[in-house]
């Protein structure tokens, strides 16, 4: 009771803030069309332009309004918060929150030199990070509420030889239902779990050799990486772990392993590591060498009570990795180079290993693949390659095969929209010979292209977690004929709305030439009494011009021929 009576000796009461009401926060999402927004970053002349635009079908995208266009909005990048509530921009002192249909500033977090910026998973706080320079390391981290813009911890950070620089964002990792953060410190052994109501130190998991972890999307695991440990002669290990009561749940434990990668399918229902193992190490040199090197898949099935374990061998060597959103697939890119196969698999719990569902035929330098949000297709695509291919491939049956392939050159950058009907590639950044961005339907048809000097950002709109109820879903499906019919009749009539806009605005136009030509007939009528007076009586109107016709003829041709002298033939002698 002393502690809640008493204040500290130095508190003073916050200051007073006026309140903001920024409107509907979710205005965008009751579009009667069901368009989604993006926003696009470019440096022209005038500063650095960031524009919010609605993209629609059948139409070329547009801005949304006055409001969503500014010059030096921000200073630095811009982010969307998780489900598309808050647009932050970056500034010397801070970051800057806007909202509502008119984009009103919101909140406004204080943090000079702020560099990085991350929303928890319910947009409730936001963690911004700042390097400082002059070697002051403690609140380089901190922890904002995003309604009060009230701080509610700072964090010092310790990266490589005890500085305040992180190697690794985001450094505070969220539970999916923002009860509780975590993080690990470099060399640290131990999960660090932070309780997100009082901000205190809750638990620490101490797990020998961590090297990295991630939350369960949906519930409350801690997926881990310890790495091998050669003093101890003690394996790598890669498990799962319960919290709050800190069970393990399952633990792999692996020899002869560098490296290994954690990767959870949306739905939490799978985790996957991807794992560089050696066959031989050696010391040469003072340095460690290693040789033979695989890369393996370890597949953790969470959908049961007791969690198996599945692994996979890569033909190749490991490149990239994305799991079917909601599904049981998952796509590896494996290869180098110019030849790098999409493999795509399927997960069976009666298996003792994914099934290989298809080889997809291989791509030049293909890095990064990444699922439609409700599955079915996907796209593995090339970032910074001169040729920028990307693939469309159809997973939504049993045969996977590949739709299309589209080009384009430079490009670096490639995502789905919330719903998985567009998807963009873009070439953004400075030293890019063409910047722009390309829309395109989920099976690889080009719709929209824009180039756009200048562009160093493109970011889709997230839309809001929205938990449709099973029922509803399976009366979606079944209805799901006369719901197309529907919708295909909607966009039948807005076609034909478009069309008939079109007509009427080139009927409009030559209504007003027509009104134009009229006046000018009548002035010319009436003006007819002056010419002939000017004129001496005659009527120049139609008066016929004498023509002189003159043909004039042009060689098509030149062709030079000499001409020899021919020698007289000597008359006959007489015998």
């Amino acid at each position: 009771m002393r502690e809640l009576t008493e204040p500290e000796e130095n508190w003073t009461p916050p200051a007073k803030k006026d309140y903001v009401d920024a409107g509907d926060l979710w205005w965008w999402t009751q579009n009667p069309k069901c368009m989604d927004q993006f926003a696009i970053q470019a440096e022209n002349r005038e500063g650095v332009n960031l524009g919010v635009f609605w993209n629609g079908k059948g139409q070329d995208p547009y801005i949304v309004s006055e409001d969503a266009t500014r010059i030096n909005w921000s200073e630095f990048i811009f982010k969307w918060s998780p489900s598309g509530t808050y647009l932050a921009t970056f500034h010397s002192q801070g970051v800057a929150l806007w909202g509502g249909e008119k984009f009103i500033k919101v909140q406004r977090i204080q943090h000079p030199g702020v560099s990085y910026v991350e929303f928890s998973p319910n947009e409730t706080y936001i963690v911004t990070y700042a390097q400082d320079d002059y070697g002051r390391f403690d609140n380089t981290l901190r922890v904002f509420d995003v309604f009060t813009g009230e701080q509610k911890k700072s964090f010092q950070p310790s990266g490589p030889m005890g500085s305040g620089r992180i190697c690794d964002w985001p450094f505070l990792k969220w539970s999916y239902d923002e009860k509780y953060f975590a993080f690990n410190r470099a060399k640290g052994d131990s999960i660090n779990v932070y309780n997100a109501e009082t901000f205190t130190l809750e638990n620490q998991i101490e797990l020998a050799g961590l090297i990295s972890f991630e939350w369960n999307p949906t519930k409350n695991v801690l997926g881990y990486y310890c790495e091998e440990r050669h003093e101890a002669n003690a394996p790598a290990e890669i498990g799962l772990i319960e919290y709050p009561s800190k069970q393990r749940i399952r633990a792999q434990r692996i020899f002869s392993v560098s490296s290994a990668m954690l990767y959870w399918q949306k739905n939490g229902e799978y985790l996957a590591a991807q794992t560089e193992r050696y066959s031989s190490r050696k010391m040469k040199d003072n340095e460690v060498k290693l040789s033979g090197p695989t890369s393996h898949l370890e597949i953790f099935d969470c959908t049961a009570k007791d969690v198996s374990v599945q692994t996979i061998q890569l033909p190749e060597p490991f490149i990239n990795f994305g799991f079917e959103p909601k599904g049981d697939k998952f796509c590896v890119l494996v290869g180098s180079g110019n030849k790098v196969t999409p493999l795509v698999y399927k997960i069976d719990s009666g298996k003792p290993a994914p099934i290989l569902v298809s080889k997809v035929d291989s791509g030049v330098q293909l890095s990064a693949v990444k699922w439609a949000p409700q599955g079915g297709w996907l796209v593995a695509y090339s970032e910074n390659s001169p040729a920028g291919q990307s693939h469309f491939i159809d997973a939504t049956g049993a045969e996977v095969s590949r739709s299309r392939i589209i080009e384009h050159p430079s490009m670096n950058y490639g995502e789905w929209d919330p719903t998985g009907r567009y998807f963009v590639t873009a070439s953004a950044g400075s030293g890019r010979y063409e910047t722009g961005y390309r829309i395109h339907t989920f099976q690889g048809r080009e719709i929209y292209k824009k180039a756009l000097d200048g562009l160093t950002r493109f970011k889709w709109r997230p839309r809001p977690k929205i938990v449709i109820p099973d029922p509803k879903i399976k009366e979606i499906k079944r209805n799901l004929k006369s719901l197309s019919r529907k919708f295909e009749e909607e966009d039948r009539k807005e076609q034909d709305k478009a069309s008939k806009e079109l007509i009427e605005k080139r009927r409009a136009f030559m209504a007003e030439f027509n009104a134009m030509r009229q006046k000018a007939k009548e002035r010319n009528d009436a003006e007819r009494e002056l010419r002939l007076k000017l004129r001496n009586g005659i009527d120049t109107t139609f008066v016929e011009t004498d023509l002189v016709e003159e043909t004039v003829t042009i060689p098509l041709t030149t062709t030079v021929k000499s001409l020899k002298e021919e020698t007289p033939a000597e008359p006959p002698t007489e015998d």
